[in-house]
């Protein structure tokens, strides 16, 4: 991703963020038309400007409505 920002001076400041997100993810059967869905990532910085790495939990519930 770029980002561009302005500096105090008036100058453009750019930097660049690439993200790399291995990750899981798990739908049990459960009886029925219901499903839930558990996943999780781990968001590691590859670029200079990138955060190190995250956490990213997720939990979805599906259903037929």
């Amino acid at each position: 991703m770029w980002d561009e920002e302005l500096t105090e001076t008036g100058s453009e400041n750019g930097t660049y963020e690439m993200l790399l997100s291995p990750g899981v993810r798990w739908a049990p059967y459960t009886s029925g038309a219901t499903q839930w869905v558990l996943g999780m990532g781990l968001p590691m910085g590859v670029s200079r400007d990138a955060p190190d790495i995250s956490l990213f939990l997720y939990m979805s519930f599906e259903h037929p409505y």
